[in-house]
């Protein structure tokens, strides 16, 4: 199964983490064995900016960090309709300059 993302679309990803306490929001918690660490997921929310010729994409976070993820990565999924409407605020906003430019979706590289 191919997963086609386009440019400016909204996507999800599972970013691991190690800690003392994990926020309420955290997903996939687990302790170590003497429960003084845990591992857990937080979703973060991302926008993508770029379509890399090697089955990967460049995307931006609300901090304006940049990142580089596989297609194909298990953690990585497009944005379902509950989280565009009702956590749009959690991902990055476009701003005038963003909004010109090349086309969202190039169909030629659709494998």
């Amino acid at each position: 199964m191919t997963t086609f993302y386009c440019k400016d679309e909204k996507v999800v990803y599972l970013f691991d983490r190690y800690s003392n306490h994990p926020d309420p929001t955290s997903k996939n918690v687990f302790a170590s064995k003497k429960g003084e660490q845990y591992q857990y997921q937080v979703e973060k929310y991302w926008v993508v900016t770029r379509i890399l010729d090697d089955d990967r994409i460049e995307a931006i976070s609300r901090s304006g960090t940049v990142h580089e993820i596989d297609c194909h990565d298990p953690r990585l999924r497009k944005a379902t309709w509950w989280e565009r409407t009702f956590k749009s605020k959690a991902f990055p906003q476009r701003t005038n300059q963003q909004q010109a430019g090349e086309p969202a979706c190039d169909f030629s590289k659709i494998s």
